[in-house]
């Protein structure tokens, strides 16, 4: 996830560099706010009407025999704690509803998500601090979750063999009184 922005921020602040000299950096001194939000937003709209079309026409009947089959909408309907899960099921829970809120949130959050983008274009610093954020977020949720994981894996090693050696234990006081 972090490649596109570490991209966009070479062929902002060192474009001749990046491309070998093909991009010079008095084209690409400023961004309108057309190409930072609107054309993207367009190409959002595009992939989210294509995803709505394929899960709600052209696969509607295969997903609603299959309640097996998981499309985001159904993943995220069923994580009533988080709060997109809540969000969705406040609306109801039929495929269509969720379907429909999501892409609503969706399109919410993809519009908010694109808002700095003219601010980290006209500053190098703003950018490179962006790029700091997601660099320690990244290495946040990585190390959170292998300590989260390595954690339980060793309490349930530890207590597994604490188990055994006290079944070791009890065998070898049986035998003692035989």
């Amino acid at each position: 996830h972090v490649m596109p922005p570490l991209m966009a921020f070479n062929l902002r602040w060192f474009p001749e560099e990046t491309t070998n000299g093909q991009l010079k950096a008095e084209e690409i001194e400023s961004v309108s706010w057309f190409r930072a939000l609107i054309l993207p937003l367009i190409v959002y709209l595009y992939w989210q009407v294509c995803y709505f079309l394929k899960t709600e026409v052209v696969d509607a009947k295969r997903l609603g025999c299959n309640p097996e089959l998981w499309t985001s909408a159904r993943w995220l309907s069923k994580q009533g704690g988080k709060v997109v899960g809540k969000v969705v099921n406040m609306y109801g829970n039929t495929d269509s509803r969720v379907n429909r809120t999501l892409m609503g949130i969706q399109c919410i959050y993809t519009a908010v998500t694109l808002l700095p983008i003219k601010l980290f274009y006209s500053s190098m610093l703003l950018h490179g601090l962006y790029l700091l954020f997601m660099l320690f977020s990244c290495v946040h949720n990585g190390a959170s979750y292998y300590f989260d994981v390595f954690s339980r894996k060793y309490v349930q090693q530890v207590t597994l063999e604490a188990r055994v050696e006290e079944e070791e234990k009890a065998e070898a006081r049986a035998d003692e009184k035989e």
